[in-house]
């Protein structure tokens, strides 16, 4: 576990608040600060997802009358944003087109190629291309939909989550 100095203000007089204090700021700096790199996205959304995740937590209790609504539009956003996070929009679509076409990528006399999955097999570049087209546009798609998702919603909710 990573472990970063945290020093503990002065209002916290008990031991037991300092210890949850101390748990509290552990969590958030292992799961957002510590990996957080200037000019990456990554960690923006990373933190963005951490804050909604742990405020839709908390409004599972039923306080505010609309707990249930902004529970699940959190839910979404937080699904969102880690679909953003792990970034994986084109390498999935990827793969099933290398399955349909029984194709892999492969250095051949130093030059990356594309070449058949079994020994003798013939790949139709023209199709291979196309459908490699075509699932590059639908993941731009995806991630364009997901970004659409996030601020929109937040955009129209975000001030009614937090008051």
């Amino acid at each position: 576990m990573r472990k970063m100095t945290i020093t503990v203000p002065k209002n916290i007089k008990t031991r037991r608040e300092e210890r949850e204090l101390r748990r509290l700021t552990q969590d958030y700096v292992d799961e957002v600060l510590y990996d957080d790199i200037d000019w990456d996205w990554s960690s923006l959304v990373a933190l963005m997802r951490y804050k909604i995740g742990r405020m839709r937590k908390c409004l599972r209790t039923g306080l505010s009358v609309d707990a249930a609504r902004n529970s699940r539009d959190m839910k979404k956003v937080e699904e969102a944003l880690k679909r953003m996070e792990d970034d994986d929009y084109f390498h999935g679509l990827a793969k099933k087109v290398r399955k349909k076409h029984q194709a892999r990528m492969d250095f051949v006399k130093r030059a990356l190629e594309v070449v058949p999955v079994k020994k003798g097999g013939k790949v139709n570049l023209k199709a291979y291309n196309r459908d490699f087209r075509a699932a590059d546009r639908k993941s731009k798609r995806l991630i364009n939909a997901d970004m659409d998702l996030v601020f929109d919603t937040l955009k129209d909710r975000m001030r009614h989550w937090w008051e």
